[in-house]
């Protein structure tokens, strides 16, 4: 990890994991460094992980991960090891009642455009939300066969990257 330059502040290193998480939001004057093997991550769906830093980089290394419902990353630069990840898979909206969008029991999700469909039985998802602003979670749907009990499949979370200078993804 590189020195801080003179009058900069220092950068973070994160070298533990933090897995169960209820929400995060890390405001730092300087970077992060999210160490290799370590994961920084949301305990449920939905929930808000939110990193600041108002010089450096965020880091994450090789084997790293960062995971949230609805994850803000905001630095000068980015950068993502190789085998690391940014993720916000399976952490967005359910089939439940109170937790879907648009159509429900159909095979795909539609978020930014028609969801897929499965052999042509079913309709995918309506369109909802805009694909080159997400700002809306993903919609789940029941995952269900003939010999078993139907399960709720979510959809994705929300990831925002804000960069000022250059997103690097190994």
């Amino acid at each position: 990890i590189p020195a801080a330059k003179a009058g900069q502040p220092p950068t973070c290193l994160v070298n533990r994991s933090h897995t169960d998480l209820p929400f995060l939001d890390l405001a730092l004057s300087g970077g992060l460094t999210l160490a290799s093997g370590t994961t920084l991550a949301c305990a449920s769906a939905k929930c808000v992980l939110r990193v600041t830093c108002e010089t450096g980089a965020i880091v994450v290394e090789s084997g790293a991960v960062i995971r949230g419902g609805n994850l803000t990353l905001s630095a000068e630069s980015l950068a993502v090891a190789v085998d690391a990840s940014v993720s916000a898979s399976a952490l967005g909206l359910d089939d439940s009642p109170l937790d879907f969008f648009g159509d429900r029991h159909v095979q795909g999700a539609g978020h930014g455009g028609t969801g897929g469909s499965c052999l042509g039985y079913n309709a995918g998802g309506r369109a909802y939300g805009d694909a080159t602003a997400p700002l809306l979670f993903g919609s789940g749907r029941a995952d269900a066969s003939l010999f078993s009990p139907p399960t709720s499949v979510r959809g994705g979370g929300i990831v925002v990257v804000e960069v000022d200078a250059s997103v690097q993804l190994d």
